[in-house]
C-alpha cells in the first residue's frame, strides 16, 4: 500500500477548498440583504397596521362624539 496521494485528489480538494472560500463572502452577503429586506418589508407592514389601527380607533371617536352631539341637539 502507498502512502503518496494523487496528484490529482490532492487539486480536486485544493480547487473545491478555494471556490468554498472564495464563495463565502457573497454567499454570506447575499443572505445577509435578505434578511435585511425581510426585515424591512415586516417594518412596513407593522407601520401600515399600526396606521390603519389609529384609523379605526380615529373613525369610532369622530362617531362617538357625533352621536353625543345629535344626543345633546335632539333631546
Amino acid at each position: 500500500m502507498s502512502d503518496s496521494v494523487n496528484p490529482q485528489v490532492v487539486d480536486a480538494i485544493t480547487a473545491t477548498t478555494a471556490a468554498t472560500v472564495g464563495e463565502a463572502t457573497s454567499m454570506a452577503m447575499g443572505m445577509f440583504f435578505q434578511v435585511e429586506a425581510q426585515s424591512f418589508g415586516l417594518s412596513m407592514q407593522n407601520a401600515t397596521n399600526a396606521q390603519n389601527r389609529m384609523n379605526q380607533i380615529g373613525e369610532a371617536v369622530v362617531a362617538t362624539a357625533c352621536a353625543r352631539i345629535m344626543k345633546m341637539a335632539g333631546g
